[in-house]
This record gives structure tokens, sequence and C-alpha cells, in this order.
């Protein structure tokens, strides 16, 4: 819309060929702007339907973890106690 706009101002500015130009130029970047526009709406459309589909699919699996009749044990693994030595102190020649 604006670079229609502006191409309104400048048409009475220019010479013939230089509108015929202008007008191409104007049409081109039209049809681009609007290339653009439906290849995000498209991959609007697909990030939705994937994102829904996503959603229902761990639905489902979480009614199917629910209805298991065995509990879910954690898998954590067990930590050992760290053994923490003091620490040691640089070895001096006890001679003075």
């Amino acid at each position: 819309m604006i670079f229609i706009k502006q191409f309104e101002k400048s048409k009475s500015k220019m010479s013939n060929k230089k509108q015929v130009r202008f007008e191409k130029s104007a049409e081109i970047e039209e049809k681009h702007r609007k290339n653009r526009q439906n290849i995000f709406d498209h991959r609007r459309e697909i990030f939705k339907c994937d994102s829904e589909r996503n959603f229902e699919q761990l639905n489902e699996e979480l009614e199917n973890l629910t209805l298991r009749s065995t509990p879910i044990v954690p898998l954590i693994p067990v930590l050992q106690p760290l053994k923490i030595k003091p620490p040691t102190l640089p070895r001096t020649s006890l001679k003075r």
C-alpha cells in the first residue's frame, strides 16, 4: 500500500519509459509481497496442524500411562556419597 502511494506521487515527475519500468517494478514487488505472505500463512497453518497433532498424541500417551496397573518407577540413578579427602599440605622439609 505504501509503495503504491509513493508510486502515485512520483508518477507525474517521470518520463514515459521510466514510468513504464516503475509500474512493472511496482507490480512485481506487490506480487512478491503476496507470495511471501502466502508462504508465511501456509507455514503457520502447517505448524498449527503439527502442534495440534502432537498435543493429541501426547494426550493419548498420557491416558495410556495413567491406565496402567503397574506403578511407574522413576529412572533416577542412585548417587553414592562422595568420599571427600581432607586437603593435603604440600610436603616441605622439616629441616630448617
